[in-house]
């Protein structure tokens, strides 16, 4: 026969290849063809078409076409045992291609019978019988055939080598991974063996090695692959692409990261290699915890363009997604990953496995953006696949059942959380981890729905457990200790807090959280100053997340407001603030407790700059926000703005969130504010509507009768005050000290009224309330030893006053009615020298506008006229009445003395 030698064989068969793909088949196949239907060409000639037509439709993959041609050929019998070996050969490759093997095998078999056979050809033979056994799982019919190849006599060192190395990668599929290494350890020492048999038999021993955990001495097998000058570019991206996986193993990833990027660097690779590197390196740069290194390679490998398309190219461009959301989800960047997800699960491709896996990952991000429901449709959607694989799918139902049981906990649903979690460990292969993590947070659970012997049994589980982990026993003894805290029990959590401590290995972060819990622990018993050291002991641990860093300065910035240490409670805030890692909502909550302090120090307009930080805030919660914008306008009222604070408070009370007991609490707010502004009619409107509150707390409403009350005081209501005061007294519950209150203001009305019985009877009846303080109720003594001083008792109104004296006051009104109610005893025993001199030191006290200088003058003015000097009597007088403060009752007793004078 006259054609070409070895077609589709070997070097021969590379040029033949190579020829054949730069032409087009079809017209390969029309060539042949035409030949073929000429009935005037000899058989010589029909054959050699018939060769040349069976190939091409084997190339252009009309592989039963090609079985055809080559099966006429072969049944003409009028082939060479040389050329029916060729013709065989390429019709076994047609029945690989149809998966027709017993046929392909049938040929092979039948090559490596024919004594004439190229002993190229029958040992390549031999090799794809052996790859075909394989497929069977026939071992020992596979190494036959490849230890046959390598004894074809004449055959060429290639592909005798090949057959060596094809028989140890199927002693690495079938585990066999020592007969691999004493196969291609001789292999290796031999002298005759090509460069690129030598590569492929390095690269085989190192995927045994790996398999028999020894990564270093497969490394140095990728090394001497990568400094081989016979290796071309595409052996050494293999060679750095599985050392890089190695050093990952081996946790050597800034090696790995260079391995990958020399990959990365090599000129004309296929997609196909660009993609698996970049994907390798984004993962290894996750595990150095560099995301932006990471997200990068990911999103390179997405943005990945090329042609023509390659299924596992874009195999590994789903998988970037998936893991590019993950590395999104871990930033807290949960919407941007759940983007990703979403392009994950629409892929058709997906196994079951990849499909709960990307379920598994959509559904804790959602979680995370707090879109709850889809969340737990996701976790649901896994637990109702019904083929997952089997080794895998204990694995994907407890994470589904686990991060469910969060969800739930989240929407605080803590009872369906723990049904959850009890059918989670049910399961009956889920890993001693979990089970043991699962029996701490429902033990959590338990205690959060009122269940502590619950709670008790499952951390008492953990705890004792054999194969629990250092951690997890310490998490055990810390929740036990943060239960009892929030008991009130601060010795008992001590307790579990000691032996939190002794337990080794603890992560450093959980060792700052013991700290945490036993500073919150001696706080709760009133020992600041031993809760200060246990929160700056852990302080001082390294490596401790910025969350429990911020704790533990909020709360021993606490306890230092509780020594009243403002100064160094602020510094505490201040830092706390200034920690890198924090969400928004926690810095303004910091924000918002750093105001308070300097709120107590009475630095309000500070207090209020700080408020504002939070008011600022785009992440602030509304229940924050609302706290904020309260105690803003409460810093308004302090220093007097009154009308801004009127406007925070009304905002208040129109937001919609503000309902119930709150709305009640900011209305009191409100009123009290307008009190103070002196604008009655908006007080006594708003105290009303706070009596009449539903919602109203029994000690908010009888402080705002109270104040009410007062506020007709000051407008001499006198007779609507005392109804205010007398409806207070029928309550059951107030403000500490709010009986002897009222009774003191039913006094004063009863003075201003001239019932000084009353006044006495009132004043007695506050003495008699417990917990009574002079300095609180000083007032009552004021009308007291005058109401006595009317009756004519003089003697004990003047050991009233005298009680007065001693008195420390804040108010300088308040200090100087101690002489002018003196004054007015000493007046209605008319000693009129003793009255002149305290009424002009009350006077020299009072503020000039305030009603005590207005009374204080009014009567100094009667004293001196008693004492025979009108005209100065006269000047007071109308002194007195131009402040306009006067009660009506002591102007008319002003004009009178007037007309006397005129």
């Amino acid at each position: 026969m006259d054609r070409p030698v070895k077609k589709g064989l070997g070097a021969l068969a590379d040029l033949a290849l190579t020829f054949h793909q730069t032409q087009s088949q079809q017209g390969e196949i029309e060539k042949q063809t035409k030949i073929l239907t000429d009935p005037a060409i000899d058989q010589k000639t029909r054959n050699a078409a018939l060769f040349d037509r069976g190939y091409a439709y084997l190339l252009a993959e009309k592989d039963d076409l090609a079985v055809a041609d080559f099966t006429t050929l072969i049944e003409t019998g009028q082939e060479t045992e040389e050329e029916h070996a060729e013709t065989l050969y390429n019709r076994a490759r047609a029945y690989w291609n149809l998966q027709d093997l017993p046929r392909e095998r049938e040929d092979l078999l039948a090559i490596t019978q024919l004594a004439d056979a190229p002993a190229d050809l029958k040992s390549r033979a031999h090799i794809q019988l052996g790859y075909s056994f394989g497929e069977l799982k026939e071992p020992e019919q596979e190494a036959f055939h490849y230890n046959a190849a390598y004894e074809v006599d004449g055959a060429p060192a290639d592909v005798r080598y090949d057959a060596k190395i094809r028989l140890a990668r199927a002693f690495n599929t079938q585990a066999r991974y020592e007969q691999t290494e004493q196969l291609l350890s001789w292999l290796l020492s031999q002298e005759d063996v090509p460069h690129a048999q030598r590569i492929e038999a390095l690269h085989s021993y190192s995927v045994a090695l790996d398999h028999m955990d020894r990564p270093e001495d497969a490394i140095l097998n990728y090394t001497t692959i990568i400094r081989m000058p016979e290796a071309n570019n595409f052996d050494r991206s293999e060679a750095y692409y599985w050392r890089g996986h190695l050093l990952d193993y081996i946790e050597r990833h800034e090696e790995a990261v260079r391995d990958f990027s020399a990959v990365l660097r090599m000129e004309g690779l296929d997609p196909w290699t660009t993609a698996r590197a970049l994907f390798a390196r984004g993962c290894v740069n996750g595990k150095r915890e560099r995301a932006d290194e990471e997200l990068a390679d990911f999103t390179r490998l997405i943005e990945l363009r090329y042609e023509p398309l390659d299924p596992r190219v874009e195999h590994y461009r789903i998988r970037a997604y998936a893991r590019r959301g993950y590395a999104l989800k871990q930033l807290e960047r949960p919407e941007e990953a759940i983007a990703d997800f979403n392009i994950v699960l629409a892929d058709k491709n997906l196994t079951p496995y990849q499909t709960a896996d990307a379920l598994i990952d959509r559904g804790s991000a959602l979680a995370m953006a707090e879109r709850y429901s889809q969340a737990i449709d996701d976790f649901n959607a896994v637990l109702a696949l019904a083929d997952l694989p089997a080794e895998s799918a204990s694995s994907l139902v407890s994470d589904a059942l686990w991060y469910k049981s969060l969800v739930l906990a989240d929407l605080n649903q803590l009872n369906e959380s723990i049904e959850v979690q009890t059918e989670l460990l049910a399961l009956p292969d889920i890993s001693i981890a979990l089970r043991l993590r699962t029996l701490n947070r429902r033990g959590y659970h338990y205690y959060r729905t009122g269940q502590p012997s619950e709670a008790q049994a499952d951390f008492q589980f953990v705890f004792e457990h054999a194969e629990a982990s250092a951690w997890q026993r310490s998490y055990a003894l810390t929740f036990f200790a943060e239960i009892c805290i929030d008991q009130g029990n601060a010795p008992l959590a001590i307790e579990h807090l000691k032996q939190a401590a002794q337990v080794e290995e603890v992560p450093t972060n959980q060792r700052a959280r013991i700290c945490w819990f036993e500073g919150q622990a001696l706080a709760l018993e009133q020992q600041h100053h031993a809760a200060i050291d246990s929160f700056t002991r852990g302080l001082a641990y390294e490596d401790v997340t910025p969350y429990m860093q911020h704790s533990l300065r909020e709360d021993r910035a606490a306890s230092y407001l509780a020594l009243r240490q403002e100064q160094q409670a602020i510094a505490d805030y201040d830092a706390a603030v200034a920690i890198d890692g924090l969400d928004g909502e926690t810095i303004a909550g910091t924000y918002y407790s750093c105001g308070n302090a300097y709120y107590t120090l009475k630095q309000y307009e500070t207090a209020q700059q700080h408020y504002a930080k939070v008011l600022a805030s785009d992440e602030v919660s509304p229940e924050l926000e609302i706290l904020a914008l309260y105690a803003h306008a409460l810093c308004h009222d302090r220093t007097k703005n009154y009308a801004e604070a009127v406007e925070e408070y009304r905002q208040l009370v129109q937001r919609d969130d503000v309902v119930g007991e709150q709305e009640a609490d900011f209305l009191y707010a409100l009123a009290n504010t307008h009190s103070k502004a002196k604008q009655y009619a908006q007080s006594e409107a708003i105290y009303q509507a706070v009596i009449d509150h539903e919602a109203t707390d029994p000690v908010l409403k009888a402080k705002a009768i109270i104040n009410s009350g007062v506020d007709f005081e000051l407008q001499f209501r006198f007779d609507e005050a005392l109804a205010r005061f007398t409806e207070v007294l029928q309550h059951n519950a107030g403000p500490e000290g709010w009986r002897a209150r009222a009774h003191c203001n039913r006094a004063s009305c009863y003075y201003h009224l001239g019932q000084f019985e009353l006044v006495v009877q009132e004043t007695e009846l506050a003495l008699a309330e417990e917990q009574i303080e002079d300095n609180d109720y000083a007032e009552s003594f004021f009308f007291y030893g005058t109401a006595l001083a009317y009756l004519g008792r003089f003697d004990e109104a003047l050991a009233q006053h005298e009680k007065t004296l001693d008195l420390e006051y804040d108010d300088v009104d308040e200090q100087a009615e101690v002489y002018l109610f003196r004054g007015i005893t000493y007046k209605r025993m008319q000693k009129w020298d003793e009255a002149l001199a305290d009424f002009r030191q009350g006077i020299a006290i009072a503020k000039e506008n305030s009603f005590q200088h207005a009374v204080g003058l009014r009567h100094l003015g009667e004293v001196l006229l008693r004492q025979g000097m009108p005209v100065e009597a006269a000047k007071a007088l109308y002194a007195a009445l131009a402040l306009e403060k006067l009660s009506p009752r002591d102007t008319e007793e002003a004009q009178a003395l007037l007309r006397e004078i005129a």
